[in-house]
């Protein structure tokens, strides 16, 4: 099945996308053919198997008048798809399903293919909750499904590659299927997704690719050529691109299509497949891609460009809003999700100076063919490899190019790069050598700074996040920028964090309080204002690390090690703000330092609090007002610290 459109919520609800293969038997019986699943995610021995999971059942109309009489009628049974069961549930982002009642359905685009036939189910119903705001009824949706029954089959030079149990064991470069059960075990093993390139009844291109005709002519040989680009790490012509006919459906379910949106509201590109869940063969597949790429891609200006500060970030540093999806339907509880979700990157100016004296033109083909070129990566089998950007060349800012990298780097990743070569060489067989080049994946971003999205450098603290925050720091404190360090912050903490060694922590720490930690030197003369940010950003710091939700972060979040260097470091900073070391740090910083000394939990920190206690308390007689009121308050918050201190 294949969402072709969906309604509510189109391709944000789910269209555009595989809705999953199912490996079915079907049966006769009491005046219906059932579809009974038959993979070996339900087979668990010889004894218990998958025949009692019924996927739908579609009645027998063998009685309809003009198929009856036609000749050898009775060597058939004919069926009416549309009148079957149709299980849709849909899902809305917080994986809560609502029931999904099929109430009309008619097919149309009904076509016969080599081993099997295809053809397009238009469902209307509702659902058991609110599946939109409206305007109309919240609780309808409507979808056209790419449906095909085909006949089972594997790829005579397909051969399954499970890189999970090589020795040693392989990072994950590569997609997996879902755990397959090994009958009579009770364990379950993992393959790698990948095509059949060895069908011996294949003598020219295995994988042909059609281009929608919206693409815009100017850009549809640069789609072409990233897609037939990938040749070149197979060492013979495997991929095979033209530019999709009148009556050819991105729903086909023997067609891979690239699929134009002209509405540029949805700001990323996606890969999809569609697999045999039992072997991770994959059977075909589609890149979804918007007018806001090519949009951007027209704005690149010759070099050089004007002038640019490198670079950016959104306006004030802040964190991004995520705009929550619609609902998506899906088809008898399977989840489907993109391979990728690449969005249109703006963290620097379209018109950046390549160096190389190239058009914009030039540059806007260069992007267009990265932004493809990284899809139907993905499409071959290849997850994401964020630490690329960290072995840039002399000819590529990075090895691969399923990194994310930034505007200006893209147009020098208009191909595969080493990294890719070698991944899709042992994936297919063609190389016994293993990737050698730094690789993380997708699960890395959570708990490894070096693997970051839009990062680049082999350094990335010292070549690319430092300067970064330095610049928003910098323009914040001397009052040019509004709005504190927030996203850059959170990159630079991450190393403090989760820094690979004790030194990187300890760097990162100095690098983030070098500006306004409470040794920091003060500018001449003195900004004004200065003060109130230097503090802010010095609270923020600290709260940031300790006391702030993880909703706020970033990627990584858990809180710091206070061990050697580093958390005599964390603890000078916590006294030297606790006794306002620096005469910047305000009463609400100097509790902040209160509530994380007492959060740190260790014999040191609760030292910290005793010994400024004392220090606090010598200093009451000489103060009056609102600071003598607040220097109290600052004790009493350490006496209930302290009493106890441990948890």
């Amino acid at each position: 099945a294949y969402v072709k459109q969906y309604d509510p919520g189109n391709v944000g609800g789910g269209a555009a996308r595989t809705a999953g293969t199912q490996i079915v038997t079907l049966r006769a019986s009491n005046d219906r053919v059932y579809m009974i699943l038959a993979d070996r995610y339900n087979q668990t021995s010889d004894t218990f198997g998958p025949d009692g999971v019924i996927l739908d059942a579609y009645p027998i109309v063998s009685d309809y008048a003009p198929f009856a009489d036609l000749p050898g009628a009775s060597d058939f049974v004919l069926i009416d798809p549309s009148a079957g069961l149709s299980r849709f549930t849909v899902l809305f982002a917080d994986d809560f399903g609502a029931r999904f009642q099929t109430e009309l359905s008619y097919l149309q685009a009904f076509r016969r293919i080599a081993d099997g036939v295809t053809y397009e189910m238009v469902i209307t119903g509702y659902a058991d909750q609110p599946i939109s705001t409206g305007p109309g009824n919240v609780f309808r949706a409507s979808a056209t499904l790419g449906m095909s029954l085909r006949r089972y089959q594997e790829g005579t030079g397909f051969k399954e590659f499970n890189p999970t149990a090589i020795t040693p064991p392989l990072p994950v470069h590569y997609f997996l299927t879902g755990p397959r059960l090994v009958k009579n075990t009770g364990t379950t093993d993992y393959v790698a997704d990948h095509w059949d390139i060895n069908d011996p009844a294949r003598k020219e291109s295995v994988i042909n690719w059609v281009v929608s005709p919206l693409v815009p002519e100017r850009y549809q040989q640069a789609v072409i050529d990233a897609i037939e680009s990938w040749n070149d790490p197979f060492q013979r012509k495997i991929m095979h691109a033209t530019v999709a006919g009148p009556n050819e459906s991105f729903a086909d379910n023997d067609k891979n299509y690239l699929i134009f949106d002209g509405d540029p509201s949805l700001g990323f590109a996606f890969a999809n497949w569609r697999d045999n869940p039992d072997t991770g063969e994959i059977l075909g597949a589609s890149v979804y891609i918007n007018t806001g790429w090519f949009d951007l891609a027209d704005t690149f200006t010759d070099d050089p460009p004007a002038a640019h500060g490198g670079p950016r970030l959104p306006a004030g540093d802040e964190l991004p809003i995520a705009t929550p999806r619609p609902p998506a339907l899906l088809w008898d509880g399977i989840t489907q999700v993109p391979l990728c979700e690449m969005h249109t990157d703006e963290t620097t100016l379209a018109g950046v100076d390549s160096g190389a004296s190239l058009t914009g033109k030039e540059k806007g083909v260069r992007y267009i063919r990265h932004v493809i070129t990284h899809e139907i990566g993905h499409t071959l089998g290849l997850r994401h490899n964020f630490k690329g950007s960290t072995e840039p060349s002399m000819t590529a800012p990075g090895s691969s190019v399923m990194d994310y990298h930034s505007t200006a780097e893209r147009i020098f990743l208009q191909q595969p790069q080493p990294y890719d070569t070698a991944a899709i060489r042992f994936l297919y067989g063609i190389s016994p050598d293993r990737p050698k080049d730094p690789f993380c994946n997708d699960s890395g971003v959570r708990v490894d700074p070096e693997c970051q999205t839009f990062d680049s450098g082999k350094d990335p603290l010292n070549d690319y996040w430092q300067p970064l925050y330095n610049s928003f720091a910098s323009t914040y404190l001397n009052g040019t920028a509004s709005g504190a360090p927030n996203n850059s912050l959170n990159n630079m903490l991450m190393f403090v964090r989760a820094g690979k060694d004790a030194d990187q922590k300890a760097t990162a720490w100095d690098l983030v309080t070098a500006l306004v930690g409470t040794g920091a030197d003060v500018p001449m003369p003195e900004p004004t204002g200065y003060a109130a940010r230097r503090d802010f950003l010095a609270r923020r710091i600290l709260s940031r690390l300790w006391l702030d939700p993880v909703s706020l972060r970033g990627n990584i979040t858990l809180d710091p090690s206070s061990d050697g260097d580093l958390g005599r470091g964390f603890l000078a900073e916590l006294r030297g703000s606790l006794l306002d070391r620096d005469g910047y740090r305000s009463y609400a910083t100097r509790r902040v330092a209160v509530d994380v000394l007492k959060k740190l939990q260790t014999v040191q920190a609760q030292q910290a609090l005793i010994a400024a206690r004392g220090i606090l308390a010598l200093e009451l007689p000489m103060l009056t007002g609102d600071a003598l009121y607040q220097h109290t308050d600052v004790i009493a918050r350490i006496d209930a610290a302290l009493a106890p201190y441990f948890n």
